[in-house]
């Protein structure tokens, strides 16, 4: 998923994944910008944890700048 270059919306809400289901690749080397995961086996504070998760939320960040 994470070679998919435009891939930008990730909706993985209420699938019972475990955080580790979320491979680093996919934050780290995509274009990912949203990542949708309520109703999983993790919170916002464990997916901060997460290796990868500052390059995500600088293109988070990035992509709702453009919105405005």
């Amino acid at each position: 998923i994470r070679l998919c270059p435009r891939l930008k919306t990730l909706r993985i809400d209420r699938n019972n994944l475990a955080l580790d289901a979320i491979p680093a690749g996919l934050l780290t080397d995509s274009n990912l910008s949203l990542l949708s995961f309520e109703g999983n086996r993790f919170d916002e504070k464990a997916f901060q944890g997460k290796e990868g998760y500052e390059q995500y939320m600088q293109r988070f960040t990035a992509s709702r700048r453009k919105l405005e």
